[in-house]
């Protein structure tokens, strides 16, 4: 590594790619705690909704009439708001546009990497907002959290699901208020935006595997 190899030079024999690369490699360093805590943050989450998906089929298989049923209310079939389609619709859009913003801070473009930070975000909270009117158009027909077990798992699975935008929203808002106006170093911006699209690129994996759940149950 030349951070290493380094160590075996002169100060007065560095020329500026060498400090160039110990540059990157002390960045590269300084990134790998933030990686290991994002891995062990994703496998819980996937722990955790992979707990409820199995839930779900349980609790939907459970007969009524059993004496084990607790009660919790009958399964019904639920038509799920057309809207959904089109919050699916912006998650893809938004985990590309975050994909290609990860592309160009990689290559220093840094006016096309504020851009791109900047509709990120507003398409997530497009995103949101959707869901948002998803829920109330499902509290308008009648089907409240505690209508039956049907509605409160979707409830509880997509409420959960934002919850996660929102947190990883917050972390991007940082991140363009960084790029915009704080002196960074190029090369921690871009591993930051990094993880966030690797957080992102999540998010819309689980929301599609969510979406498929609800339609085919």
């Amino acid at each position: 590594m030349s951070f290493f190899r380094s160590l075996l030079l002169k100060p007065w024999n560095y020329e500026g790619q060498e400090t160039s690369a110990i540059a990157g490699d002390m960045a590269g360093l300084g990134s790998a705690p933030q990686q290991i805590a994002l891995v062990i943050f994703l496998s819980v989450v996937t722990v955790l909704f992979s707990l409820f998906g199995v839930a779900y089929f349980m609790r939907m298989a459970v007969d009524t009439s059993s004496p084990l049923f607790c009660g919790a209310g009958y399964w019904e079939v639920l038509n799920e708001p057309k809207i959904l389609w089109l919050n699916t619709g912006i998650l893809i859009f938004t985990s590309g546009v975050i994909e290609w913003t990860r592309r160009e801070a990689g290559l220093g473009r840094g006016g096309l990497v504020k851009l791109g930070l900047v509709f990120g975000a507003v398409l997530t909270l497009a995103f949101l907002y959707g869901q948002s009117v998803a829920w109330r158009e499902l509290n308008q027909s009648g089907y409240m959290v505690n209508s039956n077990a049907a509605t409160s798992f979707f409830y509880l699975l997509t409420g959960l699901h934002a919850l996660h935008v929102i947190g990883g929203l917050w972390v991007w808002f940082s991140t363009t208020a960084t790029a915009f106006f704080d002196e960074t170093d190029p090369v921690r911006l871009s591993s930051t935006i990094k993880l966030c699209a690797i957080y992102w690129h999540f998010l819309l994996i689980l929301w599609v595997l969510l979406f498929v759940l609800f339609l085919n149950t």
